[in-house]
C-alpha cells in the first residue's frame, strides 16, 4: 500500500461517496399472488409506536415501544414487524415443508422489538387468530432509520494473502449510487481509501420456497474491500483521506501524419512502384527467398509498405510524372521513400527521396489495456524509443477530475535472435523498441479514470503522451449492464491503400471503424489470434497497434495466440508448419499484456463482472493429460454461477463445430483432436458459448453435445440450454473463406461476410448475443437467453455430480 508504515487491520470505518441517491426501489413482496383474504381491521383497535425516528446518532440498532389496544383481545393474537412497511397481509399456502406460520405473504421480521437497519422502513401490525390463520387487525404508522441505506454489519476475513484482510458489509447503495470504500490506515498514521466491489442478487438466483416467495427480501447490496500489504500484528484505524499532488499538463506531439510524395521517371512503366522505408538508410539490394514465407519484394531491407507509381496518378506511364499521398505512423526512427522498376520480382532502385522524421521519433505510442491477474487491476502496455538507460517510463493516472498519481512501468524487449526463422530473422527484421507494461491496481469498480503515458529523461525532462480515458472493470458477480466484443483474425489494413507483406486483410479497416463508432457500447475485446498477420515482418506489429489504439486505448483488448502469431517448425508448437513467419510467439508475447501465469504459454482465465472467459492456446496441445487441458477444466470448475452465470470458452482454432469447407474436406468439421476431449468439460461444467477464430466466416451451431442438438430453439433460449453454443467468428478480417456445401443438421447460421460478435449480460438471468457485420455494423444474427441460477443447477446428460441417497 503506497506510503504506509504498519500496516493491518483493528479498527475501520466503511463509507460511501454519494454521487446521486434515489430509493432502492419498492421490495416485491407486496406483489406475490394472494391466497385468500385475510384482513379483519377494526377501528377501535390500534398500535402505535415512538420513536418514529431511529438511530439519530447513527446507530444501527434501535429499542421501540409500542402501545396497541383491541376490542376482541385474545390469547393467540400476536405483533409482528415488517420492512419494507407497505406489506402483504394475505395468507399464502404452504408450498413445501420448509414453509412456516405465520403464513402470511409479506414474512414478518421477527416478533421482539429491537430493530436492525434494514435498508427500508417498518410497520408493525396487530393480528389475531393465532400464527395459523392470522387475521390483520390494525397497522401501526411507519417508522425508519435516519439513513436506512447506511453501510452496517462489517464482516471480516482474511484474504488469499497472509497479509491481507478483507471487509465485507451491507448497505443500500447500489453502484449507480455511491462508490463503495474503505478508509484504513494504522493507528494514528495516514488513511487510504481502498475500493470495494459489489454483490447482489434477485428472487431468480433462489431455488425454491420460502427463499424465492414468502421468504424473499431484497438483501441490498454487499460489498467487499480488500485491504493489503499489512504489517504483522500492526493496528490500523480510520481518518481523513490526505490529498494527492496533480501534475501539470505538457505538450504531446501527433502520432500520425499524412505526407505527399512527387516523383518522376525518364523510363515510366506500369510496373514501377514506391516503397517506404523506415530506418531511412534502407539497402536496396536483393536477397534469396530463404522459404516460402519471405515473399516481393525480394529486398534485403523489406519496406514497410508499397504502391504502384500510377495508384493516384493513371497518366504516369506517358508521363512519367506523379504524386502519392501516405499515411506514416511514428516508429521510432526516419523514413524515406524511393522508386523502384522492374515490378516486384526484380526491384531495381531508380530514385531517393529526403528523409523525413517526426518530431520526437522515441515518444510513448500506442497504449494497450488489458486486465490484470486481479479484477480491479489494469495494465497499460505501450511502446516507446527508450530504454532504461535513457529513461523511466510511468503512467500518471487518477480518477477523471481528482488527484493523479505516477504508477512505474517495466520495460522488454528482444532483438533477432529471439526470432525462430525468416523472414523474422532476416529481411522481415525491424528494431521493435521498447515495450513497456504499467500495473494500475486498487481500482474502483466502474469508475472512470484518465491517464497519460510518460518518461522521465535523466536530465531532467519529461515526454508525455495524449491524455486517455478508461473505465475500471466491475467486480466479479456485479449486477450491472455489460457489453463483450470477440472476433478473430482481424489483421490490418492501410488507410492510404498502401500495399504490405501479406496483404490479404482488406475488411479490417472495416471491423475497427464499426468499433469505434460503437465503442460506448462496449466494455471489453477479445481478439482471439490471429491478431496482424505481420507473418515476420516486424514493422506491422507498430501498424496494427496504430490502427486499434482508438479501442485498445479505452476499453481492455484482450487477444489470444493464433497459428499467424506461434507456429514454427521445431519449437515446441503443436503445429510444425511456418505460418508465424519466424516470429514463434514472441512478439505477441512482448506486444500484448495476457494474465496468464506463463505468456509463452499463452492460456489464462479472466472475469468481467457476471461473465468468467476461459481463453484456450490451440497452438500447444490441449488434450486430455495434459497441462493445458488441467488449466481448462480448473478454469471451468472454479467460477461460481452464481455470482458469475455466463461461462465463455475461448480459443483460435475450432475446437467444437464448423462447416467451413477446409474442415467438411478433413472430414471432422472441427480442428482434429478438436472436441474429443473436451466436450466433456464444456458438458460437465455447462459452458454457455464457445467462440473461435481461424475459420474466416461467420457460423453458428445449435446447444450440442456429442454431436447431437440439445435444444432445437433458435432464437430464444429459456431455462437450461443442455449443451453448449459454438460459434466461428473468424471473419474479422482476412480474406474470407467458403462453407462446405454439405447441410449439417447442427448448423443453425452461416455467412459468408465479414463481421464479429457481441455478448451483452443485462443481468444474471439474461444475456443476448448479437452477430454484427463490419460493412454496417448492423445485426444479422441473435438469440436470447433467460434462465435462474435452478436453470445451471439443474441436472443434464452428464453433468450432474454423484448424490447419495442418505436423507
Amino acid at each position: 500500500m503506497r506510503g504506509l508504515n504498519l500496516l493491518s487491520l483493528a479498527i475501520f470505518l466503511v463509507l460511501t461517496t454519494l454521487q446521486e441517491a434515489w430509493s432502492h426501489g419498492d421490495q416485491p413482496l407486496s406483489k406475490i399472488a394472494i391466497h385468500k383474504a385475510t384482513v379483519d381491521l377494526n377501528h377501535d383497535a390500534y398500535i402505535k409506536d415512538s420513536p418514529t425516528v431511529l438511530g439519530l446518532k447513527e446507530q444501527i440498532t434501535e429499542w421501540v415501544t409500542l402501545e396497541y389496544s383491541s376490542p376482541k383481545p385474545s390469547a393467540d393474537d400476536w405483533i409482528g414487524v415488517f420492512s419494507p412497511a407497505n406489506f402483504n397481509a394475505s395468507t399464502c399456502p404452504e408450498v413445501n415443508p420448509r414453509v412456516y406460520p405465520p403464513l402470511l405473504c409479506s414474512a414478518p421480521i421477527k416478533l421482539k422489538l429491537q430493530l436492525i437497519n434494514q435498508r427500508s422502513d417498518f410497520s408493525f401490525a396487530l393480528c389475531s387468530g393465532g400464527l395459523s390463520n392470522p387475521k390483520l387487525v390494525a397497522i401501526s404508522n411507519q417508522v425508519a432509520f435516519a439513513n436506512p441505506n447506511a453501510p452496517v454489519y462489517p464482516r471480516l476475513a482474511q484474504g488469499r494473502q497472509w497479509n491481507e484482510m478483507t471487509v465485507t458489509w451491507t448497505s443500500g447503495y447500489g453502484i449507480n449510487e455511491a462508490g463503495a470504500f474503505v478508509e484504513w490506515g494504522p493507528k494514528g498514521g495516514d488513511q487510504v481509501h481502498s475500493p470495494a466491489g459489489t454483490l447482489t442478487f434477485d428472487r431468480n438466483s433462489m431455488c425454491d420456497a420460502p427463499a424465492r416467495t414468502v421468504g424473499w427480501r431484497d438483501p441490498g447490496f454487499i460489498h467487499t474491500s480488500f485491504l493489503n500489504e499489512l504489517w504483522p500484528n500492526a493496528v490500523t484505524q480510520a481518518r481523513e483521506v490526505a490529498p494527492l499532488a496533480c501534475a501539470n499538463r505538457r505538450k504531446w506531439a501527433q502520432t500520425t501524419e499524412w505526407v505527399t510524395l512527387e516523383f518522376s521517371s525518364p523510363k515510366p512503366s506500369a510496373d514501377d512502384w514506391i516503397g517506404v522505408f523506415s530506418p531511412a538508410n534502407f539497402s536496396a539490394s536483393t536477397c534469396p527467398e530463404e522459404n516460402p514465407t519471405v515473399y516481393p519484394p525480394l529486398l534485403c531491407s523489406a519496406p514497410i509498405k508499397f504502391q504502384f507509381a500510377d495508384y493516384s496518378s493513371p497518366e504516369y506511364k506517358d508521363t512519367g510524372k506523379g504524386y502519392l499521398k501516405l499515411q506514416l505512423i511514428n516508429q521510432r526512427s526516419d523514413f524515406s521513400f524511393a522508386l523502384f522498376s522492374g515490378g516486384l520480382s526484380n526491384p531495381k532502385l531508380v530514385a531517393v527521396s529526403n528523409r523525413v522524421a517526426f518530431a520526437n521519433p522515441n515518444a510513448p505510442v500506442y497504449p494497450r489495456l488489458a486486465q490484470g491477474k486481479q479484477w480491479n487491476e489494469m495494465t497499460v502496455t505501450w511502446t516507446s524509443g527508450y530504454g532504461i538507460n535513457e529513461a523511466g517510463p510511468f503512467v500518471e493516472w487518477g480518477p477523471k477530475g481528482g488527484d493523479q498519481v505516477h504508477s512505474p512501468a517495466g520495460t522488454l524487449t528482444f532483438d533477432h535472435n529471439s526470432m525462430c526463422g525468416a523472414p523474422a530473422r532476416t529481411v522481415g527484421w525491424r528494431d521493435p523498441g521498447f515495450i513497456h507494461t504499467s500495473f494500475l491496481k486498487e481500482l474502483w469498480p466502474n469508475a472512470v479514470y484518465t491517464y497519460k503515458l510518460g518518461h522521465k529523461l535523466f536530465n531532467g525532462t519529461y515526454v508525455w503522451s495524449q491524455q486517455y480515458q478508461f473505465r475500471a472493470s466491475p467486480y466479479p458477480g456485479q449486477n450491472s449492464l455489460q457489453r463483450v466484443v470477440i472476433f478473430g483474425d482481424m489483421g490490418k489494413d492501410e488507410a492510404d491503400g498502401s500495399n504490405e507483406y501479406n496483404n490479404f486483410q482488406r475488411g479490417s479497416l472495416n471491423t475497427t471503424r464499426e468499433l469505434i463508432q460503437d465503442l460506448k457500447n462496449i466494455d471489453i475485446v477479445f481478439h482471439i489470434g490471429d491478431i496482424c498477420y505481420a507473418n515476420g515482418y516486424i514493422s506491422q506489429w507498430d501498424q496494427f497497434t496504430a490502427q486499434v489504439e482508438p479501442i485498445a486505448s479505452t476499453v481492455p483488448y484482450m487477444i489470444a495466440s493464433g497459428n499467424h502469431e506461434r507456429d514454427w517448425p521445431g519449437t515446441g508448437s503443436f503445429y510444425g508448419n511456418m505460418d508465424s513467419g519466424g516470429e514463434c510467439g514472441v512478439l505477441a508475447e512482448t506486444m500484448f499484456y495476457v494474465p496468464a501465469e506463463n505468456r509463452a504459454k499463452f492460456w489464462y482465465s479472466t472475469d468481467y463482472g457476471m461473465f468468467r472467459f476461459c481463453i484456450a492456446h490451440t497452438e500447444l496441445d490441449w488434450r486430455e493429460g495434459t497441462e493445458q487441458y488441467k488449466f481448462i477444466e480448473h478454469c471451468l470448475a472454479s467460477v461460481d454461477r452464481q455470482k458469475q452465470p455466463w461461462l465463455i470458452f475461448l480459443a483460435h482454432r475450432v475446437l467444437g463445430y464448423s462447416s467451413d469447407a477446409s474442415y467438411a474436406e478433413e472430414g471432422s468439421f472441427e480442428e482434429p483432436m478438436g472436441r474429443e476431449s473436451l466436450q466433456k468439460l464444456w458438458q460437465k461444467y455447462k459452458v454457455d458459448i464457445a467462440v473461435y477464430g481461424h475459420v474466416h466466416n461467420y457460423e453458428r451451431t445449435c446447444p450440442i453435445y456429442q454431436n447431437i442438438c440439445t435444444n432445437e430453439e433458435k432464437r430464444y433460449y429459456k431455462g437450461t440450454l443442455n449443451g453448449t453454443i459454438h460459434v466461428a467468428a473468424g471473419g474479422a478480417g482476412a480474406s474470407l473463406s467458403p462453407f462446405t456445401t454439405l447441410q449439417t443438421k447442427w448448423s443453425f447460421f452461416r455467412d459468408f461476410d465479414y463481421g464479429f460478435i457481441k455478448l451483452t449480460a443485462f443481468d444474471h438471468s439474461n444475456l443476448l448475443f448479437e452477430y454484427k457485420k463490419s460493412r454496417d455494423g448492423k445485426v444479422y444474427d441473435s438469440f436470447r437467453i433467460s434462465r435462474d441460477y435452478r436453470d445451471i443447477l439443474a441436472c443434464t446428460v452428464d453433468s450432474c455430480p454423484s448424490m447419495t441417497l442418505a436423507s
